[in-house]
């Protein structure tokens, strides 16, 4: 959801509007991350740290779109990997990491949105994601949300949206060096468009 967000929307991409408590219209840009994570790392993955991502960086390992084949920008397309592909669970995890960050970063580009970003659900749970995504947004604010209620903090701001309300507590990103990142990123983003 970009909260202010004026680029076009484009329902090939699955974005999309939605309409804040207010009528006011709010651009949307969806992918299964979840999913798409899963399919690629598994069930239970470790957590990688950022020497697992920075490895993939370094010998050029990409995850292309899309594995879930259940909406976003690229569903119509067969994912694959491109490069080495990683053995251990703990790499597979970089991999998934790596490339829902990229798919994250791409989609938070599309609706022009400013402003801070807020990682909540269960990649709140995932420092690795946050830390990835502050990498690859490096003129913006990444931050995390500290309570897994979202939803049912949502609901209850809604309940009572003309109160004041003490804003959600969220903390920052760490924001992982990572080298050649943002070259990795543009690279990436030119092989996902493959037809």
């Amino acid at each position: 959801m970009a909260v202010g967000g004026q680029g076009e929307l484009d329902p090939a991409a699955d974005m999309l509007a939605n309409v804040d408590v207010r009528g006011d219209f709010l651009p949307c840009a969806r992918f299964m991350g979840g999913r798409e994570f899963e399919a690629l790392a598994g069930e239970t993955p470790p957590e990688p740290d950022a020497a697992d991502v920075a490895a993939l960086v370094d010998v050029r390992v990409y995850a292309l779109p899309a594995f879930s084949g259940q909406g976003g920008p690229f569903a119509s397309q067969k994912g694959c990997v491109e490069g080495a592909v990683p053995q251990t669970p703990r790499a597979r995890a970089a991999l998934a990491t790596l490339y829902t960050a990229l798919m994250t970063a791409y989609l938070i580009d599309r609706p022009e949105a400013q402003g801070e970003i807020v990682v909540e659900g269960g990649f709140a749970r995932h420092g690795a994601f946050a830390g990835v995504l502050a990498a690859l947004l490096p003129n913006r604010q990444v931050v995390v949300a500290l309570s897994d209620l979202g939803a049912a903090e949502g609901a209850a701001r809604l309940a009572r949206w003309r109160e004041p309300t003490p804003p959600p507590r969220v903390a920052p990103a760490p924001v992982w060096y990572l080298p050649d990142l943002i070259a990795h990123r543009a690279r990436w983003t030119a092989w996902a468009h493959r037809t």
